[in-house]
């Protein structure tokens, strides 16, 4: 790996109740950087399991692994304490899941890119597995955005959004959306899109264990990541309503505050078989009812 655009790099890796994963999810990383050279901060958040007892021990044999422990479990809280007390020491930064494995050389392709490019905001890596990857790549090619799994931001980018105190608002799902929306308006308005503002790199990829129709449980993830999608796709809504006459900086701190804006002006069209998950997270956004914690972290 080029030290050049390793030396002074950070990956913030998102971890809520990890355990399975969080070890093949660092050693894709470190296999990649075997000097060392690019700094892993592990953000547990809110984790019951023993997601902080594997990175302390990781963290014990190498030195560029840190651990940061938050009370509250939300994955929107756990990038802001990325970006406004994390960020400021590194100009190239990595955002990822630590239930994915980045692809190899994905790393150095990454950071090469954001070395290269650094007028973009943000660069985006493609799904390397899944049912459904196909339709997700074609998606991301057609209207350039940001994939949560895995992602850079420029050092440019990222200093706006310190500088302006730009934060997502805990509780919102779907922070790769509104992140996205971020880079692709240079944090302005709606009407500021421009998607050459983001790149999508196909030739760097993240993986993950895919869900077996065979497993009970992994058919009651399944499930409930329904609703986590209906609720994303409602809130995307909202955020077009805020964002089409606010600025960034005018985000709230919770995502309670922009339902009870914005809630009661939008409404349920046919999508299909998601249209019953649309009516019933409608119904409980308007009552202020959130997600259960546990089931907020991933859309994968």
């Amino acid at each position: 790996m080029n030290s050049e655009t390793s030396q002074n790099s950070a990956v913030y890796v998102f971890a809520h109740n990890e355990a399975a994963g969080i070890r093949k999810s660092i050693e894709s990383i470190l296999s990649q950087d075997r000097t060392n050279r690019i700094d892993i901060h592990v953000i547990n958040n809110g984790s019951t399991d023993n997601t902080s007892d594997i990175v302390l021990d990781l963290a014990q044999h190498y030195p560029n692994i840190f651990l940061h422990n938050l009370a509250i479990g939300d994955k929107c809280n756990a990038w802001n304490f990325a970006v406004h007390s994390l960020s400021e020491r590194y100009s190239s930064h990595i955002f990822m899941d630590g239930d994915v494995q980045i692809s190899p050389n994905g790393l150095e392709r990454l950071l090469n890119s954001i070395a290269e490019n650094p007028s973009l905001n943000a660069f985006s890596a493609i799904p390397y597995s899944g049912r459904t990857r196909a339709k997700q790549i074609a998606e991301m090619i057609r209207h350039p955005g940001v994939a949560g799994n895995l992602y850079g931001l420029s050092d440019q980018f990222v200093i706006g959004l310190r500088t302006r105190h730009v934060s997502l608002p805990i509780g919102l799902v779907g922070d790769d959306s509104l992140v996205g929306a971020l880079a692709a308006t240079d944090l302005g308005r709606i009407s500021d899109w421009q998607t050459d503002r983001i790149k999508v790199l196909q030739e760097v990829g993240f993986q993950f264990d895919s869900i077996s129709i065979f497993s009970i449980r992994d058919l009651s993830h399944q499930f409930k990541r329904m609703f986590r999608y209906s609720r994303r796709h409602l809130e995307n809504r909202i955020l077009n309503l805020f964002l089409a006459k606010n600025i960034p900086d005018q985000l709230p701190k919770n995502v309670n505050i922009l339902h009870k804006l914005y809630a009661d002006q939008i409404h349920v069209t046919w999508r299909g078989m998601n249209t019953i998950f649309d009516l019933i997270e409608l119904a409980k956004i308007r009552k202020g009812l959130p997600l259960d914690r546990d089931e907020m972290q991933k859309i994968n």
